[in-house]
């Protein structure tokens, strides 16, 4: 039977010494096993454990932590401070949140794109774009990514994290391998959860880098006949290209084979990396992380080997410890841990890592890049003081990441050397937004969530029936709603349901109400029809669209993620979000670019106690972390205390007993 994935992981971009290596695939949701077949010892097993602290590919003495708008920023070095500077912090640590007092969307005046070490072509292009100076998480982010290091970009949503991490790496990669990266492209790969989020990554690049080729791939349809220089795919959908286009000796073979892609990636995003790292998209993310790593380890292996002399495969008849230090720290990493004499192979190892014309040395044996951006990164969720990744102070290079744990606690685990790059805001409701809560009658399919435990505390407040409360909300005020007369109010809205079926009823309920320009968009719609609805939505942006264009746009959670809608003031949750995690991506739909915006939460009785926590750290300006547990969780653990604790912070027992 043929393997359910293609292998991912046979040579890389940067090494010349490689050995064939085989990735074989397990079944559905478990990683590749990958082992490199030597020249003169047969199969050899090649961990993908992180690196060792000082050997590792990524390791450094602590993380790199960057706060877009924690102090004045003079130039680009003067937007980041490392954990020394700042007072210690280990890797396993949760990422830090910083204060939203100074939070902005664009870097002070004196910040340029040139100042930050930005060419000229790329500074004019972004300019041509719209864009006067940088943002304030692209002033952060830029130092780090234009070294070449591994970098968590973590930011609140419409912080404009996209060209952020795209005009560093392109730059960079044009410095290292020219503008067109030799025929072969300049190896940039973008990882997205959704189709659409991944044709706005390619809009945006297309729009920002002129000459620049960006093309997004699925298993579904024929890929480019070139390489391009930026390559834009779901997890599923590259798998595909590999497996549909790049097997069977087609004529794309040569192309799209799994080898020749992992050959051609220098570096690697993950945009919306908590998702791609959790629930239905970890199994196919796992496969191209994991491949790409276990390629990564094959150079770091080979760069050894050469520097010390060995024959291909000689380290595998050596100690484990050796083994691992040259799968981990190539020649560096192997020279440390007594593989070879002190310096015989250092210089070389250090010139094969960098790359030619990168600004800084990278960590020791590093062979490519990996980014990994999102507007939500939950921390390891428990609240006993440890990180959940290997118990109190383990080295984050043994550490075991838990099944299910939340993608902060895993990049922790996984890349302990990376550069943590934070907004201002994240995990925070902006300030520039206006919440609106309305308390509102059990919508037809809540019943049985109400009696199964989901809300009693809400029972005794006044509630409007939610059919009124929906139109009341998206309806202009003496507009005639009702008469078959109503008017939207001005800009775009976006409704955002439980399902696929209550986004049917609320779209009829506007529609009774006499609103012209309302249309679904769910994961029960085709793709093309979705795709159509982007592209209308797109063709007519502005405050005030035209009467044929799309002006209320009533959804699932399919639109939580990535979407930017031009002219988009305006979202009602019509159910309330199900966790404080969906609750931050519906609302960061509007007051995108540092813009203003409205949001009205219609809240039932089974949402009332999820919904009076996120009010609170809303109202409060503080983040809201301590509500990211699932629904579930969070009841229970309000049932168990009596009241909402926020994560980290002491129960109501605990603290009488103190106070005792």
């Amino acid at each position: 039977m043929p393997p359910l994935i293609p292998s991912v992981a046979l040579h890389t971009p940067v090494s010349h010494h490689l050995h064939p290596t085989t990735v074989f695939t397990s079944p559905l949701r478990q990683p590749p096993i990958a082992v490199a077949r030597h020249a003169r010892r047969g199969f050899g097993a090649l961990s993908l454990r992180p690196p060792v602290p000082g050997v590792g590919a990524v390791s450094l003495s602590g993380p790199w932590v960057h706060r877009h708008g924690a102090r004045p920023a003079s130039s680009a070095t003067a937007a980041a401070t490392t954990s020394d500077e700042r007072g210690g912090g280990c890797a396993d640590d949760p990422p830090p949140s910083p204060s939203p007092s100074s939070a902005d969307f664009l870097a002070p005046p004196g910040v340029s794109f040139e100042s930050l070490g930005l060419p000229a072509a790329i500074a004019d292009g972004l300019r041509a774009a719209g864009l006067a100076r940088p943002s304030a998480i692209a002033a952060s982010a830029a130092r780090p990514l234009l070294e070449g290091r591994d970098v968590v970009l973590a930011a609140e949503t419409g912080s404009g994290k996209t060209l952020a991490y795209l005009a560093p790496l392109i730059a960079r990669l044009r410095g290292e391998v020219g503008d067109s990266g030799g025929g072969e492209g300049l190896g940039l790969l973008v990882l997205t959860p959704n189709a659409a989020l991944a044709d706005q990554v390619v809009s945006a690049a297309a729009a920002a880098f002129p000459g620049l080729t960006a093309s997004r791939v699925s298993g579904s349809a024929t890929p480019p006949p070139t390489p391009p220089d930026l390559l834009v795919a779901t997890p599923a959908g590259l798998l595909g290209t590999t497996y549909t286009h790049g097997t069977g000796g087609g004529p794309g073979a040569a192309l799209w084979s799994p080898q020749a892609v992992v050959a051609r990636v220098r570096a690697v995003v993950l945009d919306e990396a908590d998702a791609l790292l959790g629930g239905g998209y970890a199994g196919d993310t796992d496969r191209v992380l994991f491949g790409l790593r276990a390629a990564d380890d094959a150079a770091r292996t080979a760069a050894a080997e050469a520097a010390a002399g060995l024959e291909p495969g000689g380290t595998s008849s050596l100690p484990r410890k050796l083994r691992r230090a040259a799968r981990e720290g190539g020649a560096a990493g192997f020279a440390a841990a007594g593989g070879m004499e002190p310096g015989s192979g250092e210089p070389a190892a250090t010139a094969a890592a960098a790359g030619a014309g990168a600004a800084t040395p990278r960590p020791p044996g590093h062979v490519r890049q990996y980014v990994f951006c999102a507007a939500t990164l939950p921390p390891d969720p428990r609240e006993d003081g440890t990180s959940g990744l290997g118990g109190a102070g383990a080295p984050p290079s043994r550490a075991r990441v838990r099944q299910g744990a939340p993608a902060g606690g895993a990049l922790r685990a996984r890349f302990p050397g990376a550069a943590w790059v934070t907004g201002a805001a994240l995990h925070r409701a902006l300030p520039r937004v206006t919440h609106a809560w309305v308390d509102v009658e059990a919508d037809e399919g809540e019943e049985g969530e109400v009696a199964a435990g989901g809300g009693g505390r809400g029972g005794a407040v006044p509630r409007t029936p939610w059919k009124d409360a929906l139109i009341a909300a998206v309806v202009l005020p003496g507009s005639g709603a009702g008469a078959g007369a109503g008017a939207a109010l001005p800009g775009r809205t976006l409704v955002f349901c439980r399902d696929p079926k209550a986004a049917a009823r609320a779209a009829d309920a506007l529609r009774d109400a006499g609103l012209a320009g309302v249309v679904t968009y769910t994961a029960a719609d085709r793709p093309a029809d979705r795709a159509a609805i982007l592209a209308a939505l797109a063709a007519a942006p502005g405050a005030a669209p035209a009467a044929a264009a799309p002006s209320i746009l009533v959804a699932t959670d399919a639109a939580a993620r990535g979407l930017d809608v031009p002219g988009l003031s305006h979202v009602v949750q019509a159910h309330f979000a199900a966790n404080a995690i969906d609750f931050l991506h519906r609302v960061g739909r509007t007051a995108r670019a540092g813009g203003a915006g409205r949001v009205t939460s219609l809240v039932g009785p089974a949402s009332a106690d999820l919904a009076a926590a996120v009010r609170g750290a809303v109202e409060a300006g503080s983040p809201l972390e301590g509500a990211f547990s699932r629904k579930r969780s969070f009841r229970r653990k309000l049932r168990r205390y009596g009241e909402y604790v926020p994560r980290g912070q002491k129960p109501p027992v605990e603290r009488s007993g103190e106070a005792a």
